[in-house]
């Protein structure tokens, strides 16, 4: 298992004006593992980087509103995220990973505790996530207004592309799709 490096305790504050509700659109939070601990079957372990650190780092930025990504490290067991959500004073919103088999009332759960998108990660080192489960997931938020998250490198995005066309809700690819920008464009 992969052990990262210690996190940065200090972000030096901004020296210029943030617009008004800039909100930072992808971020993690990592335990704490005392309270939040890591999923057994996880391929890194993360320093802790909780609510308190994001809380910090965000008022450093000039941040108010953040959207919280659940890291693959916590599995499918959001109470990291939903607990900073819950104490955000309703600044965040999260996405997280959702299993195949979940059913209408977790969902509706998550939902009121302020998660808002499904996150299927295709990453060679993360993989797991096949189109159908993304297909079949999306079916089922549809209506409760969410996205798709898809974490893809840049082989497993060329291939998931026109399926992600016909899906019936938003999609976001995260970290910009892992692309190579030494390749250019």
């Amino acid at each position: 298992m992969f052990e990262c490096a210690p996190a940065k305790k200090h972000t030096e504050k901004i020296t210029f004006d943030v617009p008004v509700n800039a909100c930072d659109s992808h971020c993690h939070i990592f335990g704490p593992a005392e309270r939040f601990p890591f999923d057994a079957n996880r391929s890194y372990t993360p320093p802790d980087a909780g609510f308190d650190d994001l809380n910090t780092k965000q008022a450093n930025l000039g941040l108010g509103r953040a959207v919280l990504v659940q890291p693959n490290c916590h599995g499918y067991d959001m109470a990291a995220i939903t607990d900073a959500i819950g104490r955000s004073r309703g600044q965040y919103r999260g996405v997280g990973p959702l299993p195949a088999h979940v059913s209408r009332v977790p969902l509706q759960q998550l939902d009121q505790a302020g998660i808002r998108g499904g996150r299927f990660n295709f990453c060679s080192h993360l993989a797991g996530a096949t189109t159908d489960d993304v297909m079949s997931m999306a079916g089922k938020i549809a209506d409760l207004g969410w996205h798709i998250c898809i974490h893809a490198d840049e082989i497993s995005l060329l291939r998931l592309l026109p399926d992600l066309k016909n899906l019936p809700v938003p999609f976001v690819i995260d970290h910009m799709g892992r692309i190579d920008t030494n390749k250019g464009l």
